[in-house]
């Protein structure tokens, strides 16, 4: 299966360097950071320094299992790697 395109409901704030984004989002109880291009997200509206915004996180899905889905991130997050298993109904798609 060719990996899929979709994307994770996230908060996302300014990273410290210019088209950098921290992101953070929950998947089953479990908090998810970290941090990536800002071409790897999309927002709500433009965050302030300090601000938290909704946005989308895009991701790769390369295994479905029912209903889980194995994605890849972006980057790795502060507590795994860069490949995490999301419910379905928690993605949205392309």
């Amino acid at each position: 299966m060719p990996a899929e395109r979709m994307y994770i409901p996230c908060k996302i704030s300014l990273g410290l360097f210019e088209g950098e984004r921290i992101v953070q989002f929950e998947v089953e109880g479990t908090e998810y950071s970290t941090i990536v291009d800002s071409e790897d997200v999309h927002e709500s509206k433009m965050p302030q320094q300090g601000e938290w915004v909704d946005g989308l996180l895009q991701v790769y899905a390369i295994k479905k299992n029912g209903e889980t889905v194995i994605v890849n991130l972006p980057r790795e997050t502060a507590s795994s790697g860069r490949r995490i298993t999301v419910p379905k109904q928690l993605l949205q798609t392309a």
